[in-house]
């Protein structure tokens, strides 16, 4: 099964993700973005980023990586193709993204999102894994 799939939204994008655990949710939830943008086939891991989120819960960590990961995109032009989850204590997580420079000519855009909402926004935790529902701005 695929850790991550777009499900049918009226006007912007929605993304079912799961992982076995809340970290891999959390590499799962990056690696759907990035193939949203682009085929995550063609990013090589050239350049690696730890990025540090804040959140109170679960949903509100989920948010604020997949923004921060837009930001990345938008205004540092990397884009990031894996990524390893180290750390989640007291409300904040690192994770180590590995990714490269965007080529207009390498990295043909699909989907742009502008941000991630909390519409629709469910995290939740089932006796085997985590599954969360986002929806996308685009």
């Amino acid at each position: 099964m695929t850790p991550y799939r777009r499900l049918p939204h009226t006007a912007d994008l929605r993304l079912e993700i799961t992982g076995s655990g809340f970290p891999q949710l959390v590499e799962n939830a990056g690696k759907a973005l990035t193939a949203l943008l682009t085929d995550r086939r063609k990013v090589r891991k050239t350049l690696s980023r730890a990025i540090i989120i804040e959140g109170e819960n679960p949903e509100e960590l989920l948010v604020n990586w997949l923004n921060e990961l837009i930001y990345w995109f938008e205004v540092q032009k990397i884009l990031f193709a894996d990524f390893n989850f180290e750390k989640l204590v007291k409300g904040q997580m690192k994770v180590t993204a590995h990714g490269e420079e965007f080529s207009p000519q390498k990295h043909i855009l699909k989907d742009k999102p502008k941000a991630a909402t909390y519409h629709l926004l469910n995290v939740e935790k089932n006796a085997d894994r985590y599954i969360a529902r986002v929806v996308l701005d685009s």
